[in-house]
């Protein structure tokens, strides 16, 4: 009985050195991922990995992935008009009174308040079949000039600068299985090299060898659970059994969430709508705008009751800046409507989500493990780290040594 508790430290190392490969995966994993906002008192502190390199990560991700699925072009074409001006005209067409009111209210009040109520319905009839020709013509003009007015990595980083929590979430999501397999992969991993740790403790009893098997552990089980993630591309047969980069073989639900997150909290039509009306071609974007209101305004209302009422007040066919800024914003609160951002992305998201999964093997790799590959050494050093000194603490506790005796 004493001989066998005289062995129980070495029977122990094995668990030991399985639960240190699960504990410092399991926190490595953490590290990467959390927090999302810094956390700290002045210069101590800590901020997840994959939020703290989030915009450069975020570039990566566009540039490697996003471009080559598809380009601005080929989303803004995916969008079908019909559904999209649908949309648009249902949110816009309950509304119609009201804008006329207040537009023509400013423009030509006392006409307008004077005019009896047939007019003002055949105002109305007016405006509501402008909206959809309207609609029509500014996304046509849009289409044609997308490429160089709608920057999606910008876009995207942008998004990611102002939202830490967007990029984390999105990775979380397509890796949510791998990322639960990196951390029990410290178990499968660890145990097998913890019974190496103690035969080689056992006849050789150095001080270094604990805590340096506690760094190979955590560094190796890292590394080595990154590499299955992704290879081999193509799935090969050994002894029955298939094997494949576990990344890869969910490509297809891989694909569907990257777009649908992608397109929900980096592309939405809110965020693209904004940086269109503010961004750096903003001023192009409110010309080609206030260009296709002047145009059909003037062809498809100014030639009914209206042109009437502004050539009585002397403003002819032209409307004053302060209706065509009223008609934008109402046009663009009418964009950021769910229903109409939905209908707008639906398309998009199913391209993207298309594309991505019809994509070879080993094209589908290269896609996103830029991304998890860009900053793994720093994984690989945290799980090397915790590992060595959770192998000291099995030196001191244990066995009762000492790296300074």
């Amino acid at each position: 009985m004493s001989d066998l508790l005289a062995y129980w430290p070495y029977l122990l190392i094995p668990i030991l050195t399985a639960g240190i490969g699960w504990s410092t995966n399991w926190l490595g994993i953490k590290m990467m991922m959390h927090p999302v906002k810094r956390m700290g008192i002045g210069p101590i502190g800590w901020q997840g990995i994959i939020p703290r390199m989030r915009v450069r990560m975020t570039r990566i991700m566009v540039e490697n992935c996003i471009s080559t699925i598809c380009s601005p072009q080929e989303m803004l074409e995916a969008v079908d008009d019909s559904h999209a001006i649908e949309s648009i005209t249902a949110q816009i067409s309950p509304q119609i009174k009201d804008w006329a009111d207040e537009i023509l209210s400013k423009q030509v009040s006392r006409l307008w308040n004077l005019a009896p109520s047939l007019v003002k319905k055949a105002v109305y009839r007016e405006v509501e079949k402008l909206v959809p020709h309207l609609a029509e013509d500014i996304l046509a003009e849009l289409k044609g000039r997308m490429s160089y007015l709608i920057d999606i990595g910008d876009i995207a980083a942008i998004e990611s600068e102002k939202k830490p929590e967007i990029f984390p979430r999105l990775m979380s999501t397509i890796a949510a299985k791998e990322f639960t397999f990196v951390v029990r992969s410290g178990l499968y991993i660890g145990f097998p090299l913890g019974c190496i740790q103690a035969l080689v403790w056992y006849f050789y009893p150095m001080d270094l060898v604990l805590p340096l098997f506690g760094l190979v552990v955590g560094a190796f089980t890292n590394w080595l659970a990154l590499q299955v993630l992704v290879h081999p591309s193509d799935p090969i047969r050994f002894m029955g059994f298939k094997f494949q980069g576990l990344f890869i073989a969910r490509q297809q639900t891989v694909a569907k969430d990257f777009a649908e997150g992608f397109t929900r909290d980096f592309v939405d039509i809110n965020t693209v709508f904004d940086y269109a009306w503010n961004g750096k071609s903003s001023d192009e974007v409110r010309s080609l705008v206030r260009r296709q209101l002047i145009k059909n305004l003037n062809e498809k209302v100014l030639t009914g009751p209206l042109y009437k009422a502004l050539v009585l007040s002397g403003q002819s066919k032209k409307l004053d800046d302060n209706t065509l800024n009223i008609l934008e914003e109402k046009i663009g609160m009418v964009l950021l409507h769910p229903g109409v951002n939905d209908k707008l992305l639906l398309p998009v998201r199913d391209l993207m989500a298309e594309r991505m999964a019809g994509m070879a093997p080993e094209q589908f790799q290269g896609l996103l493990m830029p991304i998890f590959e860009e900053d793994q050494w720093i994984l690989i050093v945290i799980g090397g780290i915790l590992g060595f000194l959770a192998g000291l603490a099995q030196l001191v506790f244990m066995f009762g040594g000492s790296l300074f005796s």
